[in-house]
């Protein structure tokens, strides 16, 4: 006590041997100071609990399912405008409730609750039996001793998660255990004729004392012996395809040496044990094996040999194929190896049990890649939901935006990136990049709208990712529109000036229109948009004649091809 008493007093004031300089009042201020963001975001986690234990009341999520759902449900409890204001208290990952109550109820529901509720009342009911033996008295303080720490223990667990620390949780039911065993020999309670001993020495001597059946001979019970051996090697092995042929095949084997070896009733509750035992056994194996092979996939993974590192992944999904991390450590592989539509299978596997932001933007990103623009918007609108790395995320969106000429909404959503991190380079570089094609563009989207704009830059992008069909459907519409507007374009035409002050960034689209045609094959549909930039009486315009003649050329059409080489010779 006195060296408790003197460290205090070094370490609670201001001396030399203090080399923080702070005092207790200085502590406490700081530590009230942190404790308040702490218990704010403490109660946040448990009301986003009370909404996953809403959706599953009785059942629950399913145990150790906790964290893979919590990002969703905070999404979803940002969804309330009245809980906007504590969006800064979002998080990025909640692996506890920190309240293991809360957590009992939002993974095994209210069947889970008061069963351990249930335990509890009976350990201190109990306790409070034992306390009250007159032959006991010798151990009273002892056993307050014991409940106080199991008091202690349970009352931490209100507001942290002590029983998910392997340690804490043994001592737990070891203070239980102790709290509740009977005393010394000469205090243990005896009815009356009851034996003396223990309850297994008088299961051997009564087992003793029974008839039995003749015992096989050594050869016969070798074999037994080595069959159900073989028998459980065997379940052992199919564990990849079932576990339950695992257990089947183990309580198969216990029945039949049972009900050789003693023939009763209890035969059947022996192959039962053993089967119950084999299936907690292999569900506790199969996570352990498969944490082999992924430690061997990651360290090839780090070594770069994608090929080596997916092969020992795959190899790991064999024994625990629902393992979100796993998958997603796959479809990571699969995206070093260009693979994207194997790499889109396992992050949407991945994501079936584990909802985690980075796998929406990583999937987004493939999608990105496949040329799949819809699919990559939504996947990071999903990301966005979460609440967490949303400077990532409004950055991937803002470049889908771009792609797809939706530059208003672009340069919304990398605002929004660095308002969600000011110091985010690449999104200021991306705002940058917007803000001058919207400079570029001001005209053309005041002038044919800001639906051609959409088609003209998606159209571009999707032939960017060789996605023909639909680069060709969105410049079809971006044609279509500029023949609409411009047909009756003529030297008398209102706006003739305002289109001669613009001319560069009228003709740069029909240029890129009519180029995105001819790639695609469609030249037939390019002559068209060809033939009406004449009207805008471009700088280069001998040089279009001579490449739409070289477009009828190509077609066939000699003749038409001529009288446009004509045309161009009788020019000024």
């Amino acid at each position: 006590m006195a060296v408790f008493l003197v460290i205090t007093a070094i370490f609670s004031t201001k001396n030399p041997i203090n080399t923080s300089r702070r005092g207790v009042v200085e502590r406490a201020a700081s530590a009230a100071a942190g404790q308040e963001i702490e218990v704010r975001q403490r109660f946040m986690v448990w009301q986003i609990s009370l909404l996953m234990a809403r959706d599953h009341p009785i059942i629950g999520q399913g145990v150790g399912t906790y964290k893979y759902h919590y990002l969703w449900y905070q999404g979803k409890f940002f969804e309330n405008p009245a809980n906007q204001r504590k969006l800064k208290l979002a998080s990025q990952q909640v692996r506890e409730a920190h309240n293991e109550y809360v957590q009992i109820l939002t993974e095994m529901g209210m069947v889970g609750l008061v069963f351990l509720l249930w335990l509890l009342f009976a350990f201190f009911r109990e306790w409070y039996r034992n306390l009250r033996e007159k032959n006991n008295e010798n151990h009273y303080f002892t056993r307050i001793g014991f409940a106080m720490g199991v008091l202690v223990i349970l009352v931490h667990a209100t507001v942290s998660f002590p029983l998910h620390i392997v340690p804490n949780g043994i001592l737990l039911f070891l203070l239980m255990g102790l709290a509740i065993s009977p005393g010394g020999k000469g205090n243990r309670r005896r009815q009356p004729g009851q034996e003396e001993g223990s309850t297994l020495a008088k299961y051997y001597k009564k087992e003793a004392q029974r008839e039995k059946r003749p015992f096989p001979t050594k050869t016969i019970e070798g074999v037994v012996v080595f069959l159900t051996i073989g028998i459980v090697l065997l379940a052992l092995r199919s564990v990849i395809i079932s576990i339950p042929i695992a257990m089947a095949a183990v309580g198969g084997s216990a029945l039949v040496v049972s009900l050789f070896l003693y023939p009763s009733v209890k035969a059947i509750w022996h192959s039962l044990i053993c089967a119950a035992c084999c299936g907690l056994f292999l569900l506790n194996l199969t996570p352990f094996i498969a944490n082999i092979y992924f430690r061997e996939g990651y360290e090839a993974a780090v070594a770069k040999k994608w090929d080596l590192a997916i092969k020992s992944y795959q190899k790991a999904l064999e024994y625990d194929p629902r393992d979100g991390e796993l998958n997603s450590y796959v479809g990571y592989a699969y995206i070093k190896k260009k693979d994207y539509e194997s790499a889109a299978n396992y992050l949407k596997a991945s994501l079936e049990t584990k909802y985690d932001p980075n796998l929406f933007n990583n999937l987004g990103n493939v999608y990105v890649e496949q040329g799949k623009f819809e699919e990559a918007e939504q996947a990071y609108k999903d990301a966005l939901y979460t609440q967490v790395s949303r400077h990532f995320s409004w950055n991937n969106l803002g470049l889908i935006y771009q792609k797809t000429g939706r530059l208003d909404e672009s340069l919304e959503a990398f605002k929004r990136a660095l308002e969600a991190s000011s110091t985010y380079g690449v999104a200021k570089k991306n705002l940058e990049v917007v803000e001058g094609l919207k400079k570029q563009y001001a005209y053309v989207g005041k002038r044919y709208g800001k639906d051609f704009l959409r088609y003209f830059f998606t159209a571009d992008s999707y032939l960017q990712y060789k996605d023909k069909d639909k680069a060709l459907d969105f410049s079809l519409q971006a044609k279509d529109i500029l023949l609409k507007k411009d047909k009756d374009v003529d030297s008398q035409h209102p706006e003739r000036d305002e289109i001669q002050r613009n001319l560069d960034a009228i003709f740069l689209v029909y240029a890129k229109v009519g180029s995105n045609l001819v790639n695609l094959g469609e030249l037939r549909e390019a002559l068209p948009v060809y033939e009406l930039s004449l009207k805008f009486e471009p700088d280069n315009i001998n040089q279009l004649y001579q490449y739409i003649a070289s477009l009828y050329m190509q077609l066939g059409e000699k003749e038409k091809a001529n009288e446009v080489l004509n045309k161009a010779k009788q020019l000024p």
